[in-house]
């Protein structure tokens, strides 16, 4: 998995198969009356992904709502390989960003194994920003207002700058782990099964992006989708 966007044209939603390669990669926005998808300029170059909450999304904002799925080309799984990538950040104005890590097996998708939680908080000095790291959960909890598992706190965050995110999955010991910027790394192990489907080996992963609690001024900006095997 390698998008930086840079190929799509800007006003646009993302391309639906991200270049370069691999060529089974793939993306997909979500076309609904919650939010809006677009491709921009990148001031300090390129192209990011602009996500923002439509008037509904902002009756009814408790809910999250998701906005995009990137899914990767085939991992090698024997033996199984390691795993590893990055994605970048921001968060304009109030709200939650979450990216879910869910593996798929074959036509089967299992439980989210973690997530990485980047919110801010209105207070009485202004907006306040952390990142997390979260545990595993089923896709089921997606639906509801309430916070999400956490496994620990990677770092604050500067509303309305970019964040760069590492993440790595190693297979063995079933761990995911993750850190922001410089910030302190964090890890969850998931479960060896969910649902009867087995998370491990990982055949492809997909991210999903979700969005709670947004307000008339909170915009998302994605970038710099990158995922490999490693050994």
């Amino acid at each position: 998995m390698d998008d930086t966007f840079n190929t799509d044209t800007v006003g646009s939603p993302p391309s639906v198969s991200p270049p370069p390669t691999p060529p089974a990669d793939a993306l997909s926005f979500t076309v609904s009356q919650q939010v809006t998808s677009t491709v921009v300029a990148d001031p300090a170059g390129g192209r990011l992904l602009r996500i923002t909450p439509t008037p509904a999304f902002l009756a009814s904002p408790d809910f999250r709502k998701r906005a995009v799925i990137i899914t990767s080309d085939s991992f090698t799984t024997s033996p199984p390989a390691q795993i590893r990538g990055h994605l970048r950040l921001r968060l304009d104005g109030p709200g939650t960003v979450t990216v879910g890590f869910r593996p798929v097996q074959g036509s089967q998708t299992p439980d989210f194994i973690s997530g990485i939680q980047l919110a801010n908080f209105l207070l009485p000095g202004g907006l306040k920003g952390e990142t997390h790291v979260l545990h595993g959960f089923p896709p089921a909890r997606i639906e509801d207002p309430f916070q999400l598992p956490v496994s620990g706190k990677m770092a604050d965050y500067r509303p309305a700058t970019p964040i760069d995110i590492f993440w790595s999955i190693d297979q063995a010991s079933r761990t995911f782990a993750a850190s922001a910027s410089g910030g302190t790394s964090q890890t969850t192990t998931f479960s060896a099964a969910s649902a009867g489907v087995a998370t491990t080996p990982i055949q492809r992963m997909s991210l999903l992006v979700f969005l709670q609690n947004p307000s008339s001024s909170t915009v998302v900006f994605v970038d710099n989708l990158y995922a490999e095997e490693y050994r």
